[in-house]
This record gives structure tokens, sequence and C-alpha cells, in this order.
């Protein structure tokens, strides 16, 4: 992702008087292959999602250029343990802590995939989603 494109991303998320829905871009091609059945590969967020996990997770406001550039260059995918229209996006930060991207993926034409939700996520969790078979993609 060129750098121009993630400052404006990142204005548009901050700026309390933006859009309501921005574009963060494209997760790479074949990363949601495990969701044969979607719109597309492109993904937004809402104001209200962005509320909610700034409100939920606050750690979120020091690291939000992860969510954007994670969603560009994801580490792991997997299926949300409790709704499998979830991909679980995960960014490696460092060797213990994980960016975890809830993002819902869309089968609706009219509809992008949308983040849910996002916080940080321990190794362990990372570790745990391999062993009960949730990993659909890994970068290579």
């Amino acid at each position: 992702m060129v750098d121009e494109t993630l400052d404006s991303i990142l204005r548009q998320l901050h700026d309390p008087d933006g859009p309501e829905v921005i574009r963060i871009g494209n997760i790479p091609i074949g990363c949601l292959a495990y969701w044969s059945v979607r719109s597309t590969d492109e993904v937004l967020i809402t104001r209200e999602r962005r509320i909610h996990y700034l409100a939920n997770h606050p750690e979120m406001h020091q690291i939000e250029y992860h969510l954007v550039s994670g969603i560009a260059d994801p580490d792991e995918i997997h299926i949300n343990k409790s709704d499998s229209n979830i991909a679980i996006v995960y960014a490696r930060l460092r060797e213990t802590h994980w960016l975890r991207i809830a993002i819902i993926v869309s089968q609706n034409l009219d509809l992008k995939n949308s983040v849910v939700s996002c916080r940080l996520a321990r190794s362990k969790e990372v570790l745990e989603g391999r062993k009960a078979n949730r990993l659909v993609w890994a970068k290579r």
C-alpha cells in the first residue's frame, strides 16, 4: 500500500466530520478464498464500528495504522469460532502480540466486507485458533 493512500485513509478515519463509510482497501487476492461466495475483496469501516472498537479497545487509538496495513498485508486469516461469515484477520505486531481484525464477509452484491471490531490479541489466541483448525490462510 502506498504511504499516501494510507495517510489519506487515516485522515478520513481521524476526521470526526469525515465520511460515515471509509474504504480501507482490498485484502490480497486469495486471502478470502475460504469464503467462495463473497461480493468482493474490498473492506470498509463504518464510523459507528470505529467508535465501537475505540470505546472498547482504547489501545487502538495508538495502533490504528496497523489496522489499515494489516488488511493490506495480513499474516493469517481464521474463521471466527461462533460465526463462519466472519473472517478474523491477524497482523503480527511483535513476538507476543497480534492485531485481531474481525471482518464480516459479505455475500450480498450490494454490500462490501466490513470491519466489525479490532483489538490486540496475544500469540496464545492465534495458536489456539490454529489448533482448532480455524486457520484458512497464512502468509508464506
